[in-house]
């Protein structure tokens, strides 16, 4: 099992607000920016699915 480290966490929000960004979608860039960082890529996965996996967050 491999240990996610708080900073691995940020970074890999960060990779993915960065991506967002870049395909023009800053309203749900700055969305994801409000989350709490324990819990948003839940909500992430949730809500945008498709979006998450072209982020490279996977379930």
């Amino acid at each position: 099992m491999v240990e996610t480290t708080a900073r691995d966490v940020r970074e890999e929000k960060e990779y993915a607000e960065r991506v967002l960004d870049d395909m023009g979608l800053n309203q749900i860039a700055n969305w994801l920016r409000v989350l709490p960082e324990d819990r948003w890529e839940e909500l992430f996965v949730f809500y945008w699915p498709t979006l998450a996996r072209k982020c490279g967050i996977r379930t």
